[in-house]
């Protein structure tokens, strides 16, 4: 009889992997000198996470000097497999930031592909495509039917904002047939 972990089918870490780990939890103490040692030549090395979270870092400033030009550097070597990384990267995008260019379109195509990776989709970019879609931006126009399926799917997901954003729409009937009820459910 074969245990629940047996089961499960495990694999085990990656040097590589043990490592992105060791950082975030370096990151969660505050040892931002110490993650960031170990982080760097992980993401030189093309570790995907370590490529978003080195961006990550580039963005708040936290353990190097604020770049936004770095950030968008680190985020688009990652978007292709990280869908956190698609969805930072589209933020610089839409507000053309980090000396890309302001453009909703590639920030809809970055949102549409980290909402919708087979692996995990990130309810975030779901929720804030949403957004996007209800209000439309330079070439982006207004879509709220699409605009409520994304919210729905984000609140599905559990996204907290995008439940509350899902009651709001039923209070006020945007999107959806005005309800009370399904508004407080």
């Amino acid at each position: 009889m074969s245990s629940g972990i047996d089961a499960l089918n495990l694999q085990p870490l990656s040097p590589q992997d043990a490592e992105y780990i060791r950082v975030i939890r370096l990151l969660g103490q505050n040892k931002d000198a110490e993650a960031l040692a170990i982080i760097r030549p992980l993401a030189e090395k093309g570790n995907a996470a370590a490529q978003n979270t080195l961006g990550m870092l580039y963005a708040q400033g936290k353990g190097v000097p604020q770049d936004d030009r770095q950030a968008v550097f680190w985020y688009q070597k990652a978007a292709d497999t990280v869908p956190e990384a698609a969805f930072n990267l589209g933020g610089y995008y839409l507000y053309g930031m980090g000396g890309l260019p302001v453009q909703p379109e590639k920030t809809v195509e970055l949102w549409e592909k980290a909402s919708t990776d087979s692996k995990q989709p990130f309810a975030t970019a779901m929720m804030d495509l949403g957004i996007l879609y209800m209000n439309g931006a330079d070439g982006v126009p207004p879509d709220q039917k699409r605009a409520v399926r994304l919210i729905e799917r984000a609140a599905q997901a559990g996204l907290a904002r995008a439940q509350d954003e899902l009651a709001r729409l039923y209070l006020d009937g945007v999107g959806k047939q005005q309800s009370d009820k399904q508004a407080f459910e």
